[in-house]
């Protein structure tokens, strides 16, 4: 699956941090060493400004709306503007840190005061562009504050990419690195700004935080691994038994979870979760039904029926016809939670980890669609058991 384009900003963010690490063992992060200059700090500083320039157009590409006409002028001051219409808290207000110094920045803030339009560029910046463009005679402004304030004016790019990437209207929370993180003043200052449907969005997903404790997390467990282990082969008999035992525990769940009608007892059935259930086609019945009856071969009571030709081949017929369905159904569940889930499960359906593993799962069943749903996999092998004195450990 591609990277989004914040996934590559951020990575490529970790590879200049970890440098700016590096540098922090030579170079105490105190003001009084601001205006250290050296080649190594240099070579960093104007990789960090490149990357604030690409990002910052990436950001605004993600607008369509506006993405043409501010990049065809390509200069910062186009930038500012669409900054300052899209983006004024975040910019303006942000104030970064790095982990265990007393350092705090605001990198952006000479672009804050909406009642100057000729705000001024950042100071960073315009060193940048001296030392790109005439290094000779602006060599000591490749400098040690220079630098860290572009890496931590790049931290709030790669955030406001992250925050538009994420679901419509909904906050995400802000990253934090090794060493670069929003100092609190920033997060107050955003929470000020958010509306009321926004503070009553994230209160509601603070509460449903923790992922134990979330639904959806075994919601989504159980219909990602019934996919993944579905004809799952190996060249290795037992972990293809192990998975295949698996596999119907998996298809058993999801057979009662979406069965027709509700449960009757204490079982999950996906109608709980949404205001419309007509919006999803449960199972057929006689699928239901016979997945109820044979779907269990493998973790069966040990009876004569594992003797039985006939039942083996009902237990694979099942399973094979049951297959398309579940999908069918997994993906329906899914647009419906996400068009009109119930207000009991809001918070736990948009809480930002359970979205990332939607998004995961749609994937997948999608990549099934269209390849028929086999899983192979190549000589997976298990590691040999080591023997004590020539015999097995007792728990074999």
């Amino acid at each position: 699956m591609p990277k989004s384009i914040g996934q590559i900003h951020w990575d490529y963010f970790l590879l200049l941090e970890e440098d700016l690490i590096e540098l922090f063992r030579f170079v105490e992060p105190v003001p009084s060493n601001f205006n250290t200059y050296s080649s190594k700090i240099a070579k960093l500083y104007l990789a960090t400004c490149s990357e604030v320039d690409v990002a910052l157009k990436d950001l605004i590409k993600l607008h369509e709306d506006t993405a043409a006409e501010t990049i065809s002028k390509n200069n910062i001051a186009a930038c500012r503007k669409f900054v300052q219409d899209h983006y004024s808290g975040e910019f303006g207000r942000a104030q970064v840190t790095f982990i265990r110094t007393e350092l705090i920045l605001s990198p952006w803030d000479s672009w804050w005061d909406r009642e100057q339009p000729t705000s001024t560029n950042p100071g960073w910046w315009d060193s940048y562009n001296k030392v790109k463009h005439h290094r000779a005679e602006h060599y000591n402004e490749a400098n040690f504050e220079n630098l860290i304030n572009a890496i931590a004016a790049l931290f709030v790019v790669n955030n406001c990419i992250f925050k538009k990437e994420c679901i419509d209207g909904l906050p995400r929370e802000l990253r934090t690195t090794r060493i670069t993180e929003f100092a609190e003043s920033t997060q107050a200052l955003g929470a000020n700004e958010a509306t009321e449907a926004e503070k009553n969005m994230t209160a509601a997903i603070e509460e449903h935080m923790d992922i134990e404790k979330n639904p959806f997390d075994h919601i989504l467990y159980e219909m990602s691994m019934y996919i993944k282990t579905y004809r799952f082969k190996t060249g290795n008999q037992i972990l293809t038994n192990l998975l295949r035992a698996n596999h119907s525990v998996h298809l058993r769940n999801l057979t009662y979870f979406f069965k027709p009608g509700a449960t009757g007892n204490n079982d999950w059935h996906y109608s709980e979760f949404i205001n419309d259930e007509t919006a999803v086609n449960p199972l057929p019945k006689n699928i239901s039904d016979e997945c109820k009856k044979y779907c269990c071969g493998a973790v069966d009571h040990l009876n004569g029926n594992r003797m039985n030709d006939d039942y083996k081949k009902k237990t694979g017929a099942s399973e094979d016809a049951a297959f398309p369905e579940i999908i069918r159904t997994i993906q329906e569940f899914l647009a419906a939670l996400d068009a009109d889930v119930n207000q009991d499960n809001v918070g736990f359906w948009k809480a930002p980890n359970i979205q990332k593993r939607a998004k995961e799962l749609r994937e997948l069943c999608e990549l099934h669609d269209a390849g028929g749903g086999v899983v192979l996999v190549g000589e997976c092998q298990l590691k040999p058991i080591p023997m004590r004195n020539g015999v097995l450990p007792r728990f074999f």
